[in-house]
């Protein structure tokens, strides 16, 4: 019986294992892939009326954001590739059918976006999404052309 109260005792004094903390969820794919961005058209204007500009510039913001969030989620770029979007120059390429992305001439943190704005509406997220893939891959398959 005594040995049985001193094993009872010891057994009281002795800690409790320590639960291990729960493991942290992995973080979310696209909680890097925010893009905040301003875009506007470079000097030369984009050969449209102010309005029809205007409608263009946010058109072209709308769908690079939903293009580089897209990109971003699917791993096409990284969410450190979206620093270089921070401000999107516009700049009118006629003929230029498909949307191409140049950073190295546009400085820190900037890119322009070439597309022939006066043919028609902003560049599609599709095209936009394309236009991130081919600036971060300019020898993939599907792309002409890119820096």
């Amino acid at each position: 019986m005594r040995n049985a109260v001193l094993f009872l005792a010891l057994a009281a004094a002795t800690p409790a294992p320590i639960a291990a903390a729960p493991p942290r969820p992995a973080p979310s794919p696209t909680s890097g892939c925010t893009l905040a961005v301003a875009v506007s058209p470079n000097r030369d204007g984009l050969h449209v009326s102010p309005q029809q500009a205007a409608r263009l510039v946010a058109d072209t913001r709308a769908h690079f954001i939903a293009a580089a969030r897209a990109a971003c989620t699917a791993g096409i770029v990284t969410p450190r590739d979206l620093l270089h979007f921070r401000r999107l120059v516009l700049r009118d390429a006629d003929g230029t059918t498909e949307p191409m992305l140049f950073t190295r001439e546009a400085g820190p943190g900037a890119a322009i976006l070439d597309f022939a704005y006066q043919s028609g509406p902003a560049p599609t997220v599709a095209a936009l999404r394309d236009a991130l893939r081919c600036w971060k891959r300019p020898s993939a398959r599907g792309c002409d052309i890119g820096d």
